[in-house]
């Protein structure tokens, strides 16, 4: 499912796709007998790319964590935003690795993998 929000009135010919997958650290003990905190995919989140002046362009992430969405080309920057229905209390996300900003050109594919935690670490 995609969610554009703002005017749209570009051409297919002056967008871009972006795809990704968001996986998430939710650890909530510390890891037993020294094991790493694995990351999951994050089914049913949003991801935001908000363009200046003020357009948000929202997709929602698949039971596997993966997202897909068609942009104008520009200049974005990224965010997963909080929910209490993801975040347990609400509390808010931190982007770990992926682009946090991004510049698109027109016909361009990029791919950013986003591993966020809920802070809980």
């Amino acid at each position: 499912m995609i969610l554009v929000l703002g005017a749209c009135g570009s051409s297919p010919s002056a967008t871009a796709k972006v795809t990704g997958h968001v996986v998430m650290y939710a650890c909530k003990m510390p890891p037993r007998n020294g094991q790493a905190c694995a990351p999951s995919p994050l089914a049913g989140t949003f991801v935001s790319f908000q363009a200046l002046p003020g357009k948000a362009y929202i997709t929602k992430t698949d039971s596997q964590g993966l997202y897909a969405i068609e942009l104008p080309a520009g200049d974005y920057t990224i965010d997963v935003p909080s929910a209490p229905s993801i975040v347990e209390g609400g509390q808010l996300v931190r982007i770990l690795s992926g682009a946090r900003k991004i510049s698109l050109g027109p016909g361009q594919r990029v791919t950013d993998e986003l591993t966020i935690d809920s802070g809980s670490l």
